[in-house]
């Protein structure tokens, strides 16, 4: 649905984070430098004001 209010868990690598930061900060090309990202961390992503954005990146609270 278009409208729906629940949350969405995406579990991906590097990789996939780093097509998303693209998709939503800049334009996205296989040449483009990847964006910072550590393991097994998480990255919040909200929709606010009519657009996505990327509001926690690379959070480590869970390995402490």
């Amino acid at each position: 649905e278009r409208n729906h209010q629940e949350n969405v868990l995406i579990v991906t690598h590097g990789g996939g984070i780093n097509i998303i930061y693209h998709i939503l900060k800049v334009e996205w090309t296989n040449k483009n430098k990847s964006f910072p990202s550590s393991n097994t961390n998480i990255h919040k992503i909200e929709y606010v004001n009519d657009g996505w954005e990327i509001t926690q990146e690379n959070l480590i609270v869970h390995l402490k």
